[in-house]
C-alpha cells in the first residue's frame, strides 16, 4: 500500500480579504481628495484673476485700428479692475504715465523696464493730445503696443505692489499740507 494515497489534498487558507482598508490608504485617499479640490480652487481663481486682463489683450489684439483714447479708457479699465478706485480713477496725462511705470513688477529685467520708459516718454505727447478737442481720432500703434507690454508685465499686480500704491508717500503728504 502507497502511504501517499492516504494524504489528503492540501486546503488552501481563504483569500485575504481587502476590506477594511488599513489606515494608510485612507489617508492616502483623504490626501488626494484634498490636494485635488485645491488645485481646482487654485485653477479657478487663476482664471478669475486672470479674466479681466486676457479680456483686454484679446480687444487689444483683434482691433489694431484702436483709436488712443480707447487704448486709454481699456487701460483704465483694467486698472479699476486690479486696483483701488481711488489710486487710478482720476489718472489722465502724466500721472497715468507714472501709474503705468510703478505698477510694473520689480522682478523684470532693469533692460525691459528701461525700454518700457522710453516708449512711455516718446508717447507722452500722445498721451496729453487726447484730451485736445482735437486728439480722439489718434491712431498711435506705439501706445497699442505699450499697452499690451503693460497688460502681459503688471496684471495681475501683486500685493506689495497694491500696498506701495496706497501707501502715502512724504511727497503727497507734503502737498497734502501745503493745499490745507
Amino acid at each position: 500500500m502507497d502511504p501517499l494515497a492516504q494524504l489528503n489534498d492540501i486546503h488552501l487558507p481563504a483569500p485575504i480579504s481587502q476590506y477594511p482598508l488599513a489606515l494608510g490608504w485612507w489617508l492616502l485617499a483623504l490626501f488626494t481628495i484634498v490636494a485635488l479640490v485645491a488645485a481646482v480652487v487654485y485653477w479657478r481663481r487663476h482664471q478669475k484673476q486672470r479674466k479681466v486682463r486676457n479680456i483686454a489683450i484679446k480687444q487689444l489684439q483683434q482691433n489694431t485700428n484702436m483709436s488712443v483714447e480707447e487704448t486709454l479708457l481699456l487701460i483704465k479699465w483694467v486698472a479699476l479692475a486690479y486696483f483701488p478706485r481711488s489710486q487710478c480713477a482720476n489718472l489722465y496725462g502724466k500721472k497715468l504715465q507714472q501709474f503705468l511705470l510703478t505698477t510694473l513688477p520689480e522682478k523684470i529685467a532693469a533692460t525691459k523696464r528701461q525700454q518700457f520708459s522710453e516708449q512711455l516718454t516718446q508717447c507722452a505727447q500722445v498721451f496729453e493730445r487726447v484730451y485736445h478737442k482735437d486728439g480722439h481720432d489718434i491712431v498711435d500703434d506705439d501706445v497699442n503696443q505699450l499697452a499690451l507690454i503693460w497688460l502681459k508685465t503688471a496684471l495681475p499686480p501683486r500685493a506689495a505692489t497694491i500696498e506701495t500704491l496706497t501707501k502715502p508717500t512724504l511727497a503727497s503728504n507734503a502737498i497734502k499740507e501745503e493745499l490745507s
